[in-house]
């Protein structure tokens, strides 16, 4: 129990000490998601939830701070990615339709995902 407190400690600093892609003030159209293992077979990507406007390009920064690679993949967005480990994978798409898209490891069945929702 313990580690999972510092491990969330530790992506909470992560999460919100480097949410832009420069020094200036992020849009509402930029995230960091970052993938981490909690425990032994527990693998999450945060943050777990987005919400973007219809038509709105959506700028993603990926941080894969686990010590082996992970996926993401965005089902019905194209999106589909493999990020080493301590590494870094900018992904840019554009939120063309309405919904609610799941994303997820696509390396890692037990990996927890998310949902992106545009409005």
């Amino acid at each position: 129990m313990r580690v999972q407190s510092i491990i969330m400690a530790v992506l909470f600093i992560l999460l919100f000490t480097e949410i832009g892609f420069s020094q200036a003030e992020p849009s509402q159209n930029e995230f960091t998601f970052v993938a981490t293992e909690i425990g032994e077979k527990a693998n999450i990507w945060l943050p777990s939830t987005i919400v973007v406007k219809n038509g709105q390009a959506v700028h993603l920064m990926l941080r894969n701070v686990s010590e082996r690679d992970h996926g993401f993949t965005i089902e019905g967005l194209g999106v589909k990615e493999v990020i080493a480990p301590d590494g870094k994978t900018r992904v840019k798409f554009t939120a063309s339709s309405a919904g609610v898209y799941r994303f997820y490891c696509h390396l890692h069945k037990g990996h927890i995902g998310g949902q992106i929702i545009v409005q």
